[in-house]
């Protein structure tokens, strides 16, 4: 319910200005001609505007949504204001010449629609998975690092720069010059997203001061896994679910200070320290095999809603994981294992070679000493294992499953692991007969 007000709070957002803007000329507005590219300048410019609120990562709304989705709105919303400000822009040259205020709303579109396709490109890799070419030229722009995940931040804030062009634009509309109150609307609109941009951007960064850790241990799991305990710098200890994640920011002088969402491999349970298990998937990640015992990091969290806490109706519990997608769902068996030991859980972990295991032992001891916890590991490329090998497949999981007693109506599905194994476990459980309802993933807990 609460979802749904705040999608209708944001999509009827615009309604405000658009009557402002009709009763300060009624008799301007109520011919079709002017009325028509009007309302879609609204339309566009005040969800443009909302892209910073929601690139804020604001709480009151993340946590009814999880940040994930809540940033696929975000995207998504964007695309539409841009194509909506294009239709606006063809249909207001029909009727007015060229003129500073047409040009700086042109070069704000320019600006949006060129951060909008890089964006696309480098984050919706499965539109162009489709396109062979496309998939090629995308991987060999990766491979080159023409844009790393740093510099796509950095381009993606060159979007305030479109927002000001934008905002000087409408303010030298004629109903801005002519009508004070509609004016007023219009600074009330971006001073409220430009506050949550401040907030974002330098206020937060004091706010979680208190919100620092440092790092007590660092553990070398695998080849390109490390884990690093964080142990609070002062009376505060981050409150989350097991299976949520953070956004963390390395204050050292050994790695590029930057912040990174992970996901938290320690269970609230241990309460004087927070872990994080990270592979080495790209230039940062690399980087913190250089960071050293002692170094502060700054948290700010939690965030999503991957947990077994959010479905209390839920009895028993199938984790399914591929690779290092293991992080969240190791949070939430421990956290199990001290709350809840008798809940029917399984843990399928789906890797390519044994080497790819992190703390093995450690599911293998839950398995001994919880009554109801079943570990089954597969491994899908490596001659020495002598367990299950293969793939993930459909068959593979529905003879797991039905083995296990796992198919009813009071179990939760956890799905954590690459893009593309999440969707193909989706797409068989799906097949096997799973409602989506009983599924859960986010694309944030890798």
């Amino acid at each position: 319910m609460k979802k749904t007000l705040i999608i209708l709070m944001y999509l009827l957002s615009p309604v405000v200005l658009i009557m402002a803007i009709f009763m300060s000329h009624i008799s301007k507005y109520s011919m079709v001609s002017f009325f028509i590219p009007m309302v879609l300048g609204v339309l566009s410019y005040t969800w443009i505007l909302w892209q910073l609120v929601l690139s804020a990562r604001p709480k009151f709304i993340e946590k009814h949504f999880g940040l994930d989705k809540m940033y696929r709105l975000h995207g998504v919303i964007a695309i539409i204001a841009i194509g909506i400000g294009i239709i606006h822009k063809l249909n207001y040259e029909a009727i007015f010449r060229d003129s500073v205020m047409t040009k700086l709303g042109e070069i704000a579109l320019v600006i949006f629609i060129s951060v909008s396709m890089i964006s696309i490109i480098f984050m919706w890799t499965r539109v162009f998975d489709k396109f062979a070419i496309l998939k090629k030229v995308v991987l060999w722009m990766k491979k080159l690092k023409v844009i790393t995940y740093e510099r796509l931040k950095l381009v993606h804030n060159f979007t305030i720069v479109g927002i000001l062009m934008l905002q000087v634009h409408v303010l030298m509309t004629s109903a801005a010059s002519h009508s004070t109150f509609v004016f007023n609307i219009y600074m009330g609109y971006f001073l409220t997203a430009i506050g949550f941009y401040i907030y974002h951007k330098s206020i937060k960064a004091w706010l979680l001061e208190e919100h620092h850790y440092t790092i007590s241990a660092i553990y070398k799991e695998t080849s390109d896994v490390i884990s690093l305990d964080l142990e609070p710098k002062t009376l505060f200890a981050l409150n989350f679910k097991p299976g949520q994640f953070g956004y963390f920011t390395f204050l050292s002088k050994n790695i590029p200070i930057e912040e990174h969402p992970f996901s938290i491999s320690s269970s609230p349970t241990e309460k004087s320290k927070l872990t994080i298990t990270v592979k080495a998937l790209g230039d940062f990640t690399h980087h913190l095999s250089n960071t050293m015992v002692g170094d502060e990091v700054r948290v700010e969290g939690p965030f999503g809603r991957f947990s077994y806490m959010n479905a209390i109706q839920e009895k028993s519990t199938v984790f399914i994981a591929g690779g290092i997608g293991i992080t969240p769902l190791m949070s939430m068996l421990k956290h199990i294992e001290i709350l809840d030991e008798n809940r029917h859980v399984i843990l399928i972990w789906a890797v390519k070679t044994k080497n790819d295991f992190i703390k093995y032992k450690t599911f293998t001891t839950l398995e001994r000493n919880m009554a109801h916890f079943s570990f089954i590991p597969i491994v899908s490329n490596d001659n020495q294992w002598t367990g299950r090998k293969g793939r993930l497949e459909l068959d593979v999981l529905k003879d797991i499953l039905i083995e296990t007693s796992f198919l009813d109506g009071n179990t939760g599905y956890y799905i954590c692991g690459s893009s593309n194994f999440m969707k193909s476990v989706l797409d068989h459980l799906q097949t096997i007969g799973i409602p989506r309802k009983q599924v859960y993933y986010e694309k944030f807990t890798v």
